[in-house]
């Protein structure tokens, strides 16, 4: 203890010498260089943030034991090394499933009886979404930024992306050029206003550096856009954090919303969900929504998750395109992610909802449970089948959509997306998007019975889509189980796995039907090539015995 006060007193005196005022100045000019460059640093600070009890275990363990070590003190100081790494270690196993546990206790779901009845629908999925907008920006000097889906208000969902400056100069003294709107029938609108901190612009300039000087501990969402009369305003939900020991947890903090010039406000979620200006927007952040069904599974605890499984509800992933043809794997075990996963945007009467469906956990693909998340309060519901339902899941539903066509060459040029759930007087069906590799359309929509495996209802046109959800029995329907299927003709095509849905650019109404491409022979398999060489050498002798039966007689 007395080396302890003497290296303090000698410590205080050097200070003493270097004079208070020059301390002092030296402070306020380092603090604020660290103000002006902070964004900068913003993810490594946010990491230090959230994870800051490990870090004070460490950072504390180390100086304490090296400062025992160099005062003489060995012994002690080996005993705090060795508690500083036990402790850091054991918070590294349990800091992720507390923090979603605590994330748990902070969710009020309440059970519905029913899905509720889908009064429009999400018709464009993200891929295909964002290929429109791709082909439609024809402004060299800008470029589209990130899709975001919104309810239109007109029972559909609308995508959105600002048109940000395009290029390193362009983005240091352009501004971003208001939105392009693509809109369910795959028309694009662009509502032109110029931001003067908006997306892809450089430094300063650039909306995510004010957001952080706005709200520095907060994670900030991807920006989506609304029209208020004639603004433009940009919305920004965050997740801000709340310690629960020992864990920081994640929370709505509120929302941002930036102006074109360049003001930002700071609402709480009561004050935005109180907003007229936001009344029936999306205003809850989707990694929040996509949390609920992530910790679904410790609705029962922490050990019922590891051990006992008693209604433990998984969120699968949805199939990537690129392994669409690997039937034969189950969905749970497929490896890699879609380019879009749940939760789903979608439209209902109350509003625009966040959607997951949930499979029990183990070898099972029915959906076990339909999690709601309200996109504009935060509200979580959730509808569970009766016991024996035996409603198939979204991974299910792909399978079954892709057996009713089982010429197209799956995961190759032919492509299925986003099973999302359309519920009909009272049935409910998986919605999902048949397009070609390059996303360039809507070749057929697929509406999966939910309840009566293998029927599977195809849709050539937007128009049908509409009808369909509206009541009307449009589209043809076929029991894949029966050994119905559609895309094959009564002769069959001289090489299986070569009739794919049409490679060009089909808009939402055209109809893009399927019909048989050109053979690609590298892509054979040797007993394909031997087959259809046998075929048409046999073809080639029956012709030439064809000719001398029928050749004119000589004098």
């Amino acid at each position: 203890m007395d080396q302890i006060r003497k290296r303090l007193s000698d410590l205080s005196s050097r200070l003493a010498s270097v004079g208070r005022v020059r301390l002092l100045v030296s402070l306020v000019v380092v603090l604020f260089f660290a103000w002006l460059v902070s964004p900068v640093f913003h993810g490594l600070v946010m990491a230090l943030y959230v994870n800051w009890p490990f870090f004070l275990v460490v950072v504390g363990g180390t100086v304490l034991g090296a400062y025992l070590w160099n005062a003489g003190d060995k012994d002690p100081a080996k005993i705090v090394a060795v508690v500083a790494a036990i402790t850091a270690l054991a918070y590294l196993f349990v800091s992720a499933p507390l923090r979603d546990l605590r994330y748990l206790d902070s969710i009020e779901a309440e059970e519905i009886e029913a899905m509720p009845d889908t009064t429009g629908l999400r018709f464009l999925p993200y891929d295909v979404a964002v290929r429109f907008g791709l082909n439609t920006q024809d402004e060299p000097t800008l470029v589209l930024g990130d899709f975001e889906p919104l309810d239109n208000g007109r029972a559909g969902i609308d995508w959105v992306a600002p048109r940000e400056p395009n290029g390193l100069w362009n983005s240091m003294v352009n501004n971003q050029d208001g939105v392009m709107v693509i809109q369910p029938d795959g028309s694009a609108e662009i509502v032109n206003q110029e931001f003067k901190r908006g997306e892809g612009m450089a430094l300063y300039r650039n909306v995510g550096w004010q957001l952080k000087r706005e709200k520095f501990f907060a994670q900030h969402t991807n920006q989506y856009y609304i029209l208020d009369g004639e603004e433009l305003l940009g919305i920004v939900p965050y997740i801000s954090y709340r310690f629960s020991f020992p864990v920081m947890v994640p929370r709505w903090g509120g929302v941002l919303v930036v102006h074109p010039d360049g003001e930002i406000e700071n609402l709480s979620p009561e004050e935005a969900i109180k907003d007229g200006r936001f009344e029936g927007e999306r205003l809850y952040p989707e990694q929040l929504a996509r949390k609920v069904g992530d910790v679904w599974k410790y609705r029962n605890g922490y050990w019922n998750t590891w051990f006992a499984h008693k209604n433990e509800a998984l969120i699968p992933q949805i199939s990537p395109p690129e392994e669409q043809d690997a039937l034969d794997q189950q969905p749970t075990t497929r490896q890699g992610t879609s380019t879009n996963q749940m939760p789903f945007l979608i439209p209902t009467r109350g509003g625009p909802q966040w959607f997951l469906a949930a499979e029990p956990y183990g070898g099972s693909f029915s959906m076990y449970q339909g999690i709601y998340v309200d996109g504009h309060s935060g509200e979580v519901s959730y509808f569970r089948p009766d016991t024996g339902s035996a409603l198939i899941g979204v991974n299910k539903a792909l399978d079954y959509a892709q057996a009713t066509f089982p010429n197209y060459q799956w995961g190759q040029n032919a492509v299925i997306l986003e099973p999302r759930p359309v519920v009909k007087d009272k049935t409910l069906y998986w919605m999902a998007t048949i397009t070609n590799a390059d996303r360039a359309g809507v070749n057929q929509t697929v509406m999966v019975n939910a309840s009566e495996q293998g029927k599977v209802t195809v849709l050539e046109t937007y128009e049908d889509v509409v009808a369909f959800v509206e009541g009307e029995d449009s589209g043809e329907t076929v029991n894949v189980e029966g050994g119905g299927t559609l895309g094959t003709s009564k002769e069959p095509p001289a090489t299986p796995g070569t009739e794919i849905p049409q490679e060009q650019p089909a808009q939402p109404g055209d109809r893009a039907g399927s019909q048989e491409a050109p053979v690609d022979v590298s892509e054979m398999s040797d007993e394909e090539l031997i087959r259809i060489i046998s075929e048409a050498a046999n073809e080639l002798e029956s012709r030439k015995e064809g000719a001398k039966g029928h050749r004119p007689l000589g004098n």
